[in-house]
Parts: C-alpha cells; sequence; structure tokens
C-alpha cells in the first residue's frame, strides 16, 4: 500500500508535467518565466539527492513519504488558487519534496522492508504504478 501510495502522488505530477506550461501559457505568463518554473522543480529535486545520506540518516523513511505527501497536498492546492509567479515558484520548489523526499522514503522502504531477493522487483513495481 506505501508503494501505492507514493505511486499515485508521483503520478500526479505527470498531468502537471503535461499540462502545466499550457496552463501557465494560458494565465498570461511568458514563455521564458515558464521555462524557469520547469527549471526550479528539477533544481529542487536535485537537491534532495545531493543530500541523500544525510536525509536519510536523519529521517524514518515513512516520515520522508509522509512530508512528501502533505507537500503534495499543498502543491496542487496552491497550484488551484492560481497564484503569482513568486507563489509558482515557492510551488514548484516543493517537488524537492514531493519527488525527491518521496523517492529516497520509498527506496529506503523497499531496502527495510524486503529483503534483497525481490528489492529490484519491489521498485520496479513502484516504477511502474507511478507511470501507469
Amino acid at each position: 500500500m506505501t508503494l501505492i501510495g507514493a505511486a499515485l502522488l508521483h503520478g500526479s505530477h505527470m498531468m502537471q508535467m503535461g499540462f502545466g506550461a499550457l496552463i501557465w501559457a494560458e494565465e498570461g505568463i511568458p514563455g521564458w518565466v515558464i521555462g524557469i518554473l520547469w527549471a526550479v522543480a528539477p533544481t529542487a529535486e536535485i537537491l534532495a539527492m545531493v543530500y541523500f545520506e544525510r536525509i536519510t540518516k536523519r529521517f524514518a523513511a515513512r516520515h520522508l513519504i509522509l512530508l512528501g505527501c502533505i507537500c503534495g497536498a499543498l502543491r496542487w492546492w496552491g497550484f488551484a488558487l492560481e497564484p503569482d509567479i513568486w507563489v509558482l515558484v515557492l510551488l514548484q520548489t516543493l517537488h524537492l519534496a514531493t519527488v525527491g523526499l518521496t523517492f529516497l522514503g520509498i527506496t529506503n522502504f523497499i531496502a527495510n522492508w524486503t529483503s534483497e531477493d525481490i528489492a529490484a522487483e519491489a521498485q520496479s513495481f513502484f516504477v511502474m504504478i507511478r507511470r501507469w
């Protein structure tokens, strides 16, 4: 169930990736700003990956997943309000938690709760269902 829940959170980003730029353009946001907004999210996610070891030593896998889900709810709620560009930048920064920390949490969850002989299958299952 944990894998499915985290996969749903990750899968929700596919909608934003598919339609986010179109919605922002329709709202009148210039193309160059949309480009910056797109750059903010993966940059924030990279920060989570750079500090992977420090983060996972301090926090349990379930806490990382929970934080990612809470930030996901805040992010989607904020997007629904059609905020100003500066707020969009902050919402895009939450990608650090919604994808980055959730991925770290799932990776550690799988490592902690599965045996080595099925860990690869569990990771593959997670990736497959998040694209479903």
